[in-house]
């Protein structure tokens, strides 16, 4: 048995010498295998590819016929998806995700006042992406009236590399996107003008 063995482990060692083409082909194959594989692993593993950002810039509409992109600027944590010129959700792998944007508004005028958000794929508005939501007018004194619109969106199938912004437009002047400080007595978080999560589901 042992004679038979070494004897056939030798033919295939003069056949892979002997055929350049059939190690090439050998190996092309076994790397589209591992590629594949660890595609596989990254994308669809128990840990799948996640998001989690937030922003403190202050965006105020100076044009009401603009449309406003949302920036990101901090991380709470991320795996796999990313952000690039510091507003676009890059996905890294294909597959159906789910994106949650909370908004923060503050609106001085003495009505109330429309916001819509919208997204973006790869530069292009998505069709039918559109949400509406109302901020309160301005309250007594300076205080400005506040929204937080909390928009949820499921997107697919997204391709990778494939990258998503965030989009919004008031028709007043007198809104802005932007946070809220720190409070004291009691001590109170900041509240960001910005946060998202991203998840591929």
């Amino acid at each position: 048995m042992k004679i038979y063995v070494d004897n056939q482990i030798s033919n295939v060692n003069v056949a892979w010498q002997a055929n350049a083409s059939f190690q090439n082909t050998w190996l092309t194959n076994l790397q589209a295998n591992v590629d594949s594989l660890s595609a596989n692993i990254s994308g669809n593993s128990t840990t799948k590819p996640y998001g989690s950002y937030w922003d403190n810039t202050t965006t105020t509409v100076a044009n009401i016929q603009l449309a406003y992109i949302v920036p990101i600027a901090n991380t709470f944590g991320n795996l796999g998806v990313s952000i690039s010129s510091t507003n676009r959700i890059v996905f890294p792998y294909s597959g159906i995700y789910k994106i949650t944007a909370s908004l923060q508004f503050l609106n001085t005028d003495n009505a109330q006042q429309d916001i819509t958000i919208w997204l973006r794929k790869n530069g292009t508005d998505i069709d039918n992406s559109g949400s509406v939501y109302t901020a309160a007018s301005k309250g007594v004194g300076s205080t400005p009236g506040k929204l937080i619109a909390v928009v949820p969106f499921v997107e697919g199938p997204v391709n990778a590399n494939d990258y998503y912004q965030i989009v919004w437009n008031a028709q007043n002047t007198g809104v802005s996107h932007q946070g809220i400080a720190a409070g004291t007595n009691p001590t109170r978080p900041a509240s960001p003008a910005t946060m998202i999560m991203v998840q591929k589901i």
